[in-house]
């Protein structure tokens, strides 16, 4: 487990407004003696006024906790693209040029067990039931 900061403004920053807040806490506790508060009240209120300040630094610094774990693939999910037309649906298996041009930036890492991956190849349904039985044709 890896704890990382993040802070809102630089450090410098955050420690100068945490200063004032307990400087301010300090006066607050000084006009509250000279109203003849009981102390254990003026301790009890400056307590709790030290942990809002540290609470809003820790705020200020905004801290990201983060872990690692392996989690155990499960099998290869491939999806069918449907392009026949009996259903009475528009169905397009073209993926727009953009799209492409934007996957061919980014490969894939080949996995020794890949799950779910999008290869950015145009291909038909038709081209690869033609080659099947070209090739299955030239076998016999």
């Amino acid at each position: 487990m890896t704890i990382s900061w993040m802070p809102v403004l630089p450090l410098w920053a955050i420690a100068f407004i945490s200063f004032a807040l307990l400087a301010l806490l300090v006066h607050g506790s000084l006009v509250l003696a000279r109203k003849r508060l009981p102390r254990r009240w003026i301790v009890v209120l400056a307590i709790l006024r030290v942990a809002i300040v540290l609470v809003f630094a820790v705020c200020m610094l905004q801290p990201m906790i983060s872990f690692h774990r392996t989690v155990q693939e499960g099998p290869p999910v491939f999806v069918l693209l449907d392009t026949s037309k009996s259903m009475g649906l528009k169905v397009s298996s073209a993926m727009p040029r953009d799209v492409m041009q934007l996957m061919s930036l980014y490969p894939q890492p080949m996995k020794r067990q890949p799950s779910v991956e999008y290869l950015p190849v145009r291909r038909h349904a038709d081209d690869q039931i033609e080659g099947r039985r070209i090739r299955d044709a030239s076998v016999t």
